[in-house]
């Protein structure tokens, strides 16, 4: 699985169980991106999932933890 379907799929799987997540990626239009980060800053969701389009930095105060996990399944 692709990192931007991996971050929906977690996403999805999270709220599933009551967990208000979203995601944010580069599959996402610009518009979609802003929302899931404002939902994300004003406490609508408690969990962001998001691909290296992050790494560029994001400006959300009063982050309390950032997990940074490489998601990818290794085959031996």
């Amino acid at each position: 699985m692709n990192a931007k379907r991996t971050a929906d799929f977690l996403a999805s799987f999270m709220s599933q169980r009551q967990l208000n997540s979203t995601s944010i990626h580069g599959d996402r239009e610009q518009r979609e991106r802003e929302i899931a980060l404002n939902e994300f800053r004003t406490g609508q969701r408690q969990f962001l999932f998001a691909t290296t389009v992050a790494a560029r930095g994001l400006d959300i105060p009063k982050i309390a933890c950032v997990v940074n996990y490489d998601m990818q399944l290794r085959q031996k």
